[in-house]
């Protein structure tokens, strides 16, 4: 099936990516309105969609999220931490989860893969790009992801 091909290939090269965005993606490609018009059942009950997104069986409408306000609220956080500790993905889904007054992180219905690998190609490009050994402090990263959205 033609969606379910668009799916796999969309969280393949989405790094960060919100299933809002997908919705918006599969409904252009489809020219449709609405997941629903396509006849295949709720977005939020299709097989591949719970297995990427790791949706709470309770959420009943996709929470409205783009990948851009995504990246702004990573730029955020990484301001806010200012600590060289790693920096995990559950720990930044909680952060959006209080920004967007979201009860749990589950309903907001992200995926991310691989942060630490989003936030070391910001940094390479700011080394490389620009020559700059101030990108390797905290502070630099927010730089960087500014010029990515």
């Amino acid at each position: 099936m033609q969606v379910n091909a668009l799916v796999h290939c969309f969280v393949g090269v989405q790094r960060i990516t919100s299933l809002y965005d997908l919705e918006v993606t599969i409904c252009k490609k489809e020219c449709v309105d609405n997941f629903e018009a396509l006849g295949l059942g709720p977005l939020l009950q299709h097989p591949l969609v719970i297995h990427y997104f790791s949706l709470r069986s309770d959420v009943t409408q996709v929470f409205k999220i783009t990948s851009e306000e995504i990246i702004q609220l990573l730029s955020e956080f990484l301001d806010a931490s200012r600590s060289n500790e790693i920096i995990k993905v559950e720990q930044f889904l909680d952060f959006i989860a209080k920004q967007r007054l979201v009860k749990c992180k589950e309903w907001l219905g992200i995926r991310i893969t691989n942060l630490g690998y989003v936030i070391s190609c910001f940094t390479y490009i700011l080394v490389e790009v620009y020559g700059s050994k101030v990108a390797l402090e905290r502070g630099s990263e927010r730089n960087i992801l500014e010029m990515f959205m």
